[in-house]
């Protein structure tokens, strides 16, 4: 609940949220998710507009997540060991999921999402047929919610390969053969039932050609880089290097006590990368195939489970208080972050609200007619000194681009507001450079310019008008 509460405390409005907010309109059918839909607006209480149920949906989605935690350790899903268990809650406590838990009509399906394909892949082939089966619809009900979330499957197979955490009579590579087909599986009936015969999915189940497969598979490789390079800084960084520093030296240990075999080694050594293989499509799941691609650290989800990886396996030969003391630490860090980012995200939304506040008195409410928006807002002082010290969040706090800032406009009084959601307003910003309009307000943050039919605001968060 630390993780979330932040999130809940400030209650911010995240890109989507604004519209949503604003109007009560969307829907998450039409991106392949109908459960997502189902859950909204049944706590929405009606069948066609969204209402702001925010944080009941929070509370209700991780109390299912504990639930969840608590019933692998009970029904003994899990090997009954503080290295399998202490670390799970990591699964959810990560950097990468926060842009997730902003969202406040979407978090909800999301970490529910979460919740179920860490379900299916302890219910995989560990109690029999029927239980496998309900794996499978487990996994179908995660991709309708949030198709990036059921990748976490593949960082627990990963983790599963190189240290035991599933309770199950079978060896490394079965396990893993036998949890592939079970995901698999899950994809392709997701793909015939929900995008193909309810033809829900739009760009995300367009594919790209199979010639364009290697090149998409670069620009994936290339987008997880960026993202570790961001987050790698700071206490971060140095937790990284201790865990990593910590699970060779489990190796080390191992080497000593149980002197291993060359075929031994030559196994594991196989698993490793196996394992490495894993948790890199845990990360970019299917969206090296579809044309969409990768669209933001959202959807890179199964990210978090390299560092529930690194846990369990630097301390599998620690006892538990050990484990409990290094897992507890890297929690506490993310949950830092998490504050931190919050905040961030609070002093930018409502340094732009302040801004619109000025905006809307200086056009006098729209009352001359339609107010056009265009350029990025300036980023907030606060942020800026956030971002310095953790660069990561720059990029998960985006200064708001045009298609938000007029929906943000509209929520402080601006009814006459154009409601595109195209970005700048090129054709009326060409007429103003060509002309060299003179503007009648302008400010360091923003300028207004008398247009035909109204007045174009733009903001000065990237640069001037006319450059």
């Amino acid at each position: 609940m630390l993780f979330s509460l932040p999130f809940m405390l400030h209650g911010t409005y995240y890109l989507d949220d604004v519209y949503r907010s604003v109007y009560g309109d969307g829907s998450w059918h039409g991106l392949g998710r109908p459960l997502a839909d189902v859950i909204t607006f049944g706590l929405s209480l009606n069948y066609y507009f969204l209402s702001d149920f925010y944080p009941l949906g929070t509370i209700l989605a991780v109390s299912c997540l504990i639930f969840v935690f608590n019933s692998i350790k009970k029904n003994c899903f899990s090997i009954n060991k503080a290295y399998a268990l202490l670390p799970l809650p990591l699964l959810f406590i990560s950097p990468v999921f926060m842009q997730n838990m902003s969202y406040r009509y979407d978090s909800t399906a999301m970490i529910i999402a979460l919740a179920l394909a860490i379900s299916a892949y302890y219910l995989s082939f560990s109690k029999g047929w029927k239980v496998t089966v309900g794996a499978v619809l487990l996994m179908i009900a995660s991709l309708s919610l949030y198709q990036p979330c059921a990748n976490i499957f593949l960082g627990l197979v990963a983790t599963n390969l190189i240290v035991r955490i599933k309770k199950s009579g079978n060896g490394h590579f079965k396990q893993m053969f036998l949890d592939c087909a079970v995901f698999s599986l899950s994809f392709i009936a997701y793909f015939i039932v929900v995008v193909k015969l309810f033809s829900l999915g739009g760009g995300r189940a367009t594919f790209i050609r199979p010639d364009q497969l290697l090149e998409s598979l670069s620009s994936a490789m290339l987008s997880t880089r960026s993202i570790y390079i961001l987050l790698l800084s700071g206490y971060i960084k140095i937790t990284y290097i201790s865990l990593m520093t910590l699970a060779l030296f489990s190796c080390v240990i191992y080497s000593i006590k149980y002197k291993p075999s060359l075929f031994y080694c030559f196994s594991f050594s196989v698993r490793v990368i196996l394992c490495f293989a894993l948790l890199f499509f845990s990360i970019i799941g299917t969206s090296f195939l579809v044309v969409e691609g990768i669209t933001d650290i959202r959807v890179m989800v199964g990210m978090s489970s390299v560092v529930f990886v690194l846990v369990v396996f630097a301390t599998r030969y620690y006892s538990y208080k050990i484990t409990l003391f290094i897992s507890s630490i890297v929690t506490l860090i993310f949950i830092s972050l998490s504050f931190q980012y919050s905040n961030a995200l609070a002093s930018q939304r409502n340094f732009e609200l302040s801004l619109l506040s000025n905006v809307a008195r200086d056009v006098n409410y729209g009352d001359g007619g339609t107010v056009y928006i265009s350029g990025v807002m300036p980023t907030s002082p606060v942020v800026k000194t956030s971002i310095r010290a953790i660069p990561f969040i720059g990029r998960i706090v985006p200064p708001s681009p045009p298609w938000v800032s007029r929906r943000l406009a509209a929520g402080t009084g601006i009814p006459t507001v154009e409601n595109s959601w195209d970005g700048d307003n090129t054709d009326l910003i060409n007429d103003i450079c060509r002309e060299s309009a003179r503007p009648e307000i302008s400010n360091p943050m923003y300028e207004i310019f008398h247009v035909k039919n109204g007045v174009l605001v733009y903001f000065m968060g990237e640069r001037n008008i006319c450059l």
